[in-house]
């Protein structure tokens, strides 16, 4: 659900944190620097949140596709021509009765 938050937020702290290095480095290198620091900060979380979603998730033990056990993406570029429910038809008679298409989230549980 942060998602749009952190559409935004990753390139302004990208953003500050060059202008930051500005002052002490030229812009080639303070460019360089930031992306690899940002980009080592992301790929470490995402690498973090893909373990934890493949091995240590409480619905790990479900069938369904790999990639959807990792992100909703999965789903959403499976659904490019809007037949969801052929597409869940055929995970049925994949993987059976129970299928995992996506992480579980509690807020989508409130009422």
């Amino acid at each position: 659900m942060s998602g749009p938050r952190i559409a935004i937020l990753v390139p302004l702290v990208w953003m500050l944190i060059a202008a930051l290095r500005l002052r002490d480095e030229p812009l080639s290198s303070a460019v360089r620097e930031t992306t690899l620091l940002v980009g080592t900060y992301a790929a470490s979380v995402y690498g973090s949140m893909t373990i934890y979603r493949l091995f240590f998730h409480p619905l790990r033990h479900f069938p369904g596709p790999v990639l959807a056990r990792v992100s909703k993406f999965w789903h959403v570029f499976r659904l490019s021509g809007l037949q969801n429910q052929l597409l869940l038809e055929d995970l049925h008679q994949q993987y059976g009765d129970i299928v995992r298409i996506g992480m579980w989230n509690r807020t989508e549980f409130q009422c």
